[in-house]
This record gives structure tokens, C-alpha cells and sequence, in this order.
């Protein structure tokens, strides 16, 4: 079945005449015409948004053997098909809150590790304060260990 007829066929499924499909679709009641006369195609973004609105793979439009599945619904299989390992909306969802948590999280780590380091007196000291170490006192002499 050519993509002219299965536009047709889709059409009056849904019980809508042409005019109704254009004001849906926000285009002319002629450019549905032509569509369904065959004297001009949908471009892609147009065919997409046929597809979703009858509920059918772009393919199943394009393609003059492919056959529709039972009721006009899309099967499962040709859902994954449509955008190969492409993740549904609800996985990306998740992925995207644990991705957001690990952020939080790191960023309590790093805060508490500052505040550890702190507390702990473990900021760096200046070399005249640490005994032992001197290389040189406030008052200018030099202490060397060697």
C-alpha cells in the first residue's frame, strides 16, 4: 500500500476529515490533499508527527510491505527499532538522579574532609613555627640541622 493510501486509510480510522487533520497537524487543509493524492510526501519532522499521532512507525508509512500491527498499535519491538540504544525517558530519569546525588555527595565529602582538616590543625604552618625544621627564625638567625 503506497504512503498516499495508508494516509487516507489512517485518516478516516481516526474519523477525521482532511480539514480536521490540518487544524491538528497545524497545516492546510492542501497540503493534507497532496499528501493523500500523492502529488507530494511529508517531510521527515511531518512524518514523525504522523506516526506519533496515529500511533504507527514512520516505517510502517514508508515502507509499501509493511503491515501494521494488531489494532493500529505499535509493537514493542518496533518501538525499540525507531532509535536503536536509545534509552527510554524514565531510565534517563534515573540515571540522571543518581548522577545528581553522586555530585551531592562528593561534594559533602569534600566539605567534611575540609572541615576534618581543619579541626585537626592540619592547614599547612609556616617552616619558623615547626621545631626542629628551622631554616630561619623571625629574628633572622639561621639554625641548619647538618
Amino acid at each position: 500500500m503506497k504512503l498516499s493510501e495508508k494516509l487516507v486509510l489512517l485518516r478516516k480510522e481516526k474519523g477525521l476529515t482532511q480539514s480536521e487533520l490540518a487544524d491538528t497537524m497545524e497545516l492546510s487543509r492542501q497540503t493534507v490533499s497532496r499528501w493523500e493524492v500523492g502529488s507530494s510526501v511529508p517531510t521527515l519532522e511531518n512524518l514523525t508527527r504522523l506516526g506519533r499521532f496515529y500511533a504507527v512507525p514512520v516505517d510502517y508509512l514508508l515502507d509499501e510491505e509493511a503491515e501494521r500491527a494488531e489494532g493500529g498499535e505499535r509493537a514493542p519491538e518496533e518501538e525499540a527499532e525507531e532509535k536503536p540504544g536509545a534509552a527510554p525517558k524514565a531510565a534517563k530519569k534515573v540515571l540522571l538522579k543518581r548522577l545528581a546525588i553522586a555530585l551531592i555527595l562528593l561534594a559533602l565529602a569534600a566539605a567534611a574532609g575540609g572541615y576534618i582538616y581543619w579541626k585537626l590543625e592540619l592547614a599547612p604552618v609556616p617552616l619558623y613555627d615547626l621545631p626542629g625544621v628551622i631554616l630561619g627564625e623571625p629574628d633572622g638567625t639561621i639554625h641548619s640541622w647538618w
